[in-house]
This record gives structure tokens, sequence and C-alpha cells, in this order.
């Protein structure tokens, strides 16, 4: 059986930027059941996967901060995205 990693073995097997690029995958799929790979490449989405790793970095343990960082990215922010 799998068991899940905690977000600092995440961090420490993958590193900050892969970590908050799956957490960020994460809470898009968890919005619109698609992947951030399906959306267009945008400085948006670039920007706050810049400030997840910086947090991340900073003090991966500040909970309250990384779901500020990912509640960012909500149906309204896709779609702006999407219908540029």
């Amino acid at each position: 059986m799998k068991t899940a990693l905690t977000i600092l073995e995440f961090i420490a097997k993958h590193g900050e930027e892969k970590t908050a690029f799956k957490l960020i995958d994460k809470r898009v799929e968890s919005i619109l059941g698609l992947s951030i790979l399906d959306l267009p490449d945008t400085s948006e989405v670039a920007d706050i996967l810049e400030e997840l790793a910086d947090q991340l970095h900073d003090d991966p343990t500040d909970k309250e901060s990384i779901k500020y960082i990912l509640n960012q990215i909500d149906i309204d922010f896709i779609e702006q995205i999407i219908y540029r």
C-alpha cells in the first residue's frame, strides 16, 4: 500500500518548484477536473507558481499562507485565463 508523502517529504524529494506545481495542479483539478497543463501558459499562473514556491522555501509549515496563495486560483481566475 502506498502512503501519501507529507508536504515536507515531498519538498525534500522534489524541491519547492515541483511541489508548488503539484499543489496548483491539484487545485485546478479540484475546480475544473483539468490539469494545469490544460490551461494556457500565462504570466498570472507563473506568478502564483513563483509565489507559492517562495512560500514553500521560506516556511513550508505555514498552512494559512499556502492556502491563501492557492485560493487565488478560483473559477473566475481560470475563466479569465481560458476566455482571453
